[in-house]
């Protein structure tokens, strides 16, 4: 989702952007922003939350087109959620219920009207359309890989390496970049709303897709801006690791403005990040004093939780280069293409005694580790997680928040959640992949004992607008 308000901000300021023809190149795509998008095509009634075979026609067509203009797509998706993320999740969730609820009241009320109607549209991906897509990008030969959690930095060092575009709309990717390269080697970012997939256009040089490329190293919004300072401007601001407002009061002008004001929001966010942009510009190449500075401000009691937001915000943004070759193996095999990008980050040791604004830089530059959950999977169901046939709600429950049960067009008004009927199937398939990890290997951060069983939790609807969370129990299963 990235930082709130920054891709309208961004998106309005035509200069930011340049016309760009997609073709002769292999490209990177968000998987599961594209299935939103594919989904929402016009002649899919999506108020039946389903239509999968239709849905298959509209990808085979998509990547024909793709085809057609000599475009080789990879499509890279979303693995295992965090345990940050699950208010994020939950607040989408409920929002989704809220939506069909809404659905239903509307087709009971005013005249008869039929089930096709446009008024009747929702803007809702169904249950299994993760899967239909996975199962056209086999039936075609598409490459495409799950990864172990969120795919944003490994799609943005993929696309880096390759020095090919990358297709999404995610804010997050005005931020990435490679912080310590050669101009000429940003991350090729064009915006998925820009993309007319189905229209293809022919030149001398073939066909393409038209469509618009953020340009990074002239965009206008960021123009004053070094590539390192501008995670910073995005953590400061408030990104999925950080609360928003967090640090609005430690900033310049922050004491002049309400964080919560209700009107003309849209300016006032603009009027923020501009204000942020010309303080950031003051300090140059550098974000080790803009950090140093800020923290300072902060009672002593404060300044820990504070400089932890700082990193696992900047730590969100590290490009990590570092993690592709399993990833690159599993797409190519043995033909890795060679990278296209060199850079040089700085190299920090002897961390204990430096200051905040170093540390931050340092994890800026290497990232921090994520848990290998997945490191002793056998190899056959690791491919199967890496090719979409393990759901990633069922390993949720292993290590993070648990399942949460995405809601569907159905009766909201009296009747239990479809989804209760399949919960046998989801203790069955979690009790075998508790099986998978011996008991000296890793702690499972979602799994619990409850009087003595072996427990989950998952999150449920319950009436039309609320998600309230239940306990499962389940016996682990050998094979």
């Amino acid at each position: 989702m990235g930082v709130r308000g920054l891709f309208s901000y961004i998106r309005k300021e035509q200069g930011n952007f340049r016309p760009i023809q997609l073709r002769n190149s292999f490209i990177i795509l968000d998987g599961y922003n594209i299935i939103s998008k594919l989904y929402l095509h016009p002649s899919l009634y999506t108020q039946y939350n389903g239509e999968y075979f239709a849905f298959d026609i509209i990808v085979e067509e998509f990547l024909l087109n793709l085809k057609k203009c000599n475009l080789e797509p990879i499509f890279i998706f979303d693995g295992l959620h965090e345990f940050s993320k699950l208010d994020t999740v939950l607040k989408r969730n409920t929002d989704r219920i809220i939506t069909l609820s809404h659905l239903q009241e509307n087709s009971t009320r005013g005249p008869p009207r039929d089930g096709t109607s446009a008024d009747f549209r929702v803007s809702i991906d169904p249950t299994l359309i993760n899967k239909t897509f996975f199962r056209t990008l086999e039936r075609l030969g598409a490459r495409y890989v799950v990864v172990d959690f969120e795919a944003d930095q490994l799609a943005a060092a993929m696309a880096m390496h390759l020095g090919v575009p990358l297709i999404s709309n995610d804010s997050d990717y005005f931020i990435l970049g490679p912080y310590w390269a050669n101009k000429g080697c940003e991350l090729i970012y064009v915006p998925t709303e820009s993309c007319d997939f189905f229209t293809t256009h022919e030149s001398n040089e073939g066909f393409y897709i038209s469509a618009e490329q953020y340009t990074a190293t002239e965009s206008i919004t960021f123009r004053n801006l070094s590539p390192i300072q501008i995670p910073l401007f995005a953590v400061l601001n408030g990104n999925d690791y950080v609360p928003p407002y967090y640090f609005h009061a430690y900033l310049p002008g922050g004491t002049q403005q309400q964080p919560y004001a209700t009107s003309n929001n849209a300016a006032r966010t603009a009027s923020r990040f501009r204000r942020l942009i010309e303080w950031l510009s003051g300090f140059g190449n550098d974000i080790v004093g803009p950090v140093d500075r800020i923290l300072s401000k902060f009672p002593k009691s404060e300044r820990s939780k504070a400089f932890n937001f700082i990193c696992a915000g900047l730590a969100s943004y590290h490009v990590p280069f570092e993690d592709l070759p399993p990833y690159m193996t599993f797409i190519f095999g043995d033909d890795v293409p060679p990278s296209k990008l060199a850079q040089s980050s700085p190299i920090l040791i002897n961390l204990s005694d430096k200051s905040y604004g170093v540390k931050a830089l340092h994890v800026l530059a290497v990232g921090e580790p994520s848990p290998r959950y997945l490191s002793v999977w056998p190899p056959r169901l690791l491919r199967a997680f890496r090719n979409g046939h393990v759901p990633t709600s069922s390993c949720d429950a292993l290590f993070a928040f648990g399942i949460v049960l995405r809601g569907v067009v159905e009766d909201y008004q009296s009747r239990e959640p479809f989804n209760l009927c399949s919960l046998p199937l989801r203790r069955i398939l979690v009790g075998l992949l508790v099986d998978t990890y011996p008991s000296n290997t890793f702690r499972l951060p979602g799994i619990f004992k409850n009087n003595g069983n072996l427990s989950y939790k998952e999150y449920r609807r319950e009436g039309c607008t609320v998600m309230i969370h239940k306990i499962v129990n389940f016996d682990q299963i050998s094979l």
